[in-house]
């Protein structure tokens, strides 16, 4: 865990639905919303914040195409 946070989770209650809503908001100079999802427990929500902070730099796999 980093000292400085760099994502949140905000907790509300969707008023439509009747349910309890997560959404993962981005730290930075402004907050803005992580992803566009709504995720329903707050489980799965920290589940997408450790995805986001794991592919926040571009991932690369070469292929060696060299024949055997």
């Amino acid at each position: 865990m980093t000292d400085d946070p760099d994502y949140k989770i905000e907790e509300y209650l969707d008023c439509h639905s009747m349910l309890v809503k997560y959404n993962i908001i981005k730290l930075g100079m402004c907050e803005t919303l992580a992803t566009p999802v709504r995720y329903n427990t707050l489980d799965s929500a920290k589940d997408a914040v450790r995805a986001l902070r794991k592919y926040e730099k571009r991932i690369f796999h070469y292929v060696d195409d060299v024949e055997q």
